[in-house]
């Protein structure tokens, strides 16, 4: 008889996963619950007044480069979620120039695929190690760069705008 090596951590994974479902629900119902109790309806809160602080935001890159790309991944995700807020709280004409500076490394990404494409005889890009973590980069910036609240209050920076158009013109 055929066995799969990792068959109980798969199914330990299955069965975490499932109990946070079930947490997830619990939760979800317990707090519709609460609010219908409270006499005063209260309202959704709008995108733009929630800040979270620069721990928050290098905490979240490290875990999320930690889950898409191991320890190499936390490692940027932790330099990123440090240096991105620090970064843009210092000086504050890097906010415009940011976004394009860590989106340079695709550059480098790109021309690897380029150069090494798929059935090429030395070997395709998508093997190699280096350009999955170049673009890790821009992902865990963007995180990094989503906790600075100084930047949206400076320069009127919103991440949601109404834009002319029929959907929104009504």
């Amino acid at each position: 008889m055929a066995t799969f090596g990792p068959d109980l951590p798969y199914r330990a994974g299955l069965g975490l996963g499932a109990l946070t479902l079930v947490l997830l629900l619990l939760g979800t119902l317990v707090a519709t619950w609460r609010r219908g109790r409270r006499s005063q309806p209260v309202g959704p809160v709008a995108l733009g007044t929630r800040r979270h602080g620069p721990f928050v935001a290098g905490l979240t890159a490290t875990l999320v480069g930690g889950l898409l790309a191991g320890t190499v991944g936390a490692g940027v995700g932790a330099v990123l979620g440090l240096l991105v807020p620090v970064l843009l709280r210092r000086v504050p004409a890097a906010a415009d120039a940011l976004p394009w500076v860590l989106a340079g490394p695709l550059l480098a990404v790109g021309a690897a695929y380029a150069v090494r494409p798929w059935g090429d005889p030395a070997g395709w890009a998508g093997a190699l190690a280096w350009p999955s973590y170049l673009a890790l980069v821009p992902v865990l910036g963007a995180l990094a760069m989503a906790a600075d609240s100084s930047r949206r209050r400076a320069s009127g920076w919103r991440p949601f705008r109404r834009s002319a158009g029929r959907s929104t013109s009504r």
